[in-house]
């Protein structure tokens, strides 16, 4: 069954900032879950600290930097949010700009009802930390833990090119670099194709059970790239 995936900068800023005089608290970070949709935190960054984490009305104290701001950290497994995240930070020092960053999926609810689906996960997440938050047992099959990016030349113009997804992969996706477009196929026979425009991107959630193995892409023009996101398990 295929199932909706947004990624978290589909319906807000994965990077945001405040800036905080000295002594002031104030919210500096906030992202609301789509609706009827769950999502799962993979990476995130700070640029100050203490702050406060607030997933779901569970809160966090973060006391450290996470990873730089340029370089997020990723949480295997990741954080689950049925609503939303949100960050808060004193600014104990003389007044500055505070940054965070939080990036993930959100998967849409389509095999059980949203409120047993809430159920379920709540039965399931009994401490919220890095070791215990977990994805609820029957959407496991559709978690992606593992980021890969491919980035493909189409050398030559007019020239299909294959390019081969990894075995375990659940959900990609793909973009053209610059002022470009490609035409793409799922068939090595190229018979049948669809054209991505520049500025497009093409996405697809593969689980469970997906036969594609590879996509073929072709350009009119040569030296194009492609840039292929790849989620594993």
């Amino acid at each position: 069954m295929i199932r909706k995936q947004k990624k978290f900068s589909e319906f807000g800023s994965i990077l945001q900032e405040q800036i905080l005089e000295a002594g002031e608290t104030a919210e500096i970070f906030s992202l609301e879950m789509p609706k009827n949709h769950i999502g799962f935190l993979y990476y995130m960054a700070n640029d100050y600290f203490p702050l406060k984490l607030n997933i779901d009305g569970g809160e966090i104290d973060i006391n450290q930097i996470i990873a730089p701001i340029d370089s997020p950290k990723l949480f295997d497994p990741p954080y689950l949010v049925e609503k939303f995240i949100k960050v808060s930070a004193t600014n104990k020092g003389e007044g500055r700009k505070i940054k965070f960053y939080a990036d993930g999926i959100a998967y849409s609810i389509l095999t059980v009802s949203e409120e047993t689906f809430i159920k379920e996960i709540k039965g399931e997440k009994e401490v919220l930390s890095q070791a215990t938050v977990g994805p609820p047992v029957n959407v496991k099959e559709i978690i992606p833990t593992k980021a890969h990016i491919i980035n493909h030349n189409l050398h030559n113009a007019n020239e299909w090119y294959e390019i081969k997804l990894p075995r375990d992969v659940v959900v990609w996706s793909i973009t053209v670099r610059g002022s470009h477009e490609i035409n793409y196929s799922y068939s090595p026979t190229h018979q049948t194709y669809r054209t991505l425009r520049a500025g497009e991107s093409l996405e697809a959630d593969t689980s469970p059970n997906a036969e594609i193995s590879a996509v073929y892409v072709m350009s009119t023009e040569g030296n194009v790239v492609v840039e292929l996101e790849v989620w594993r398990k």
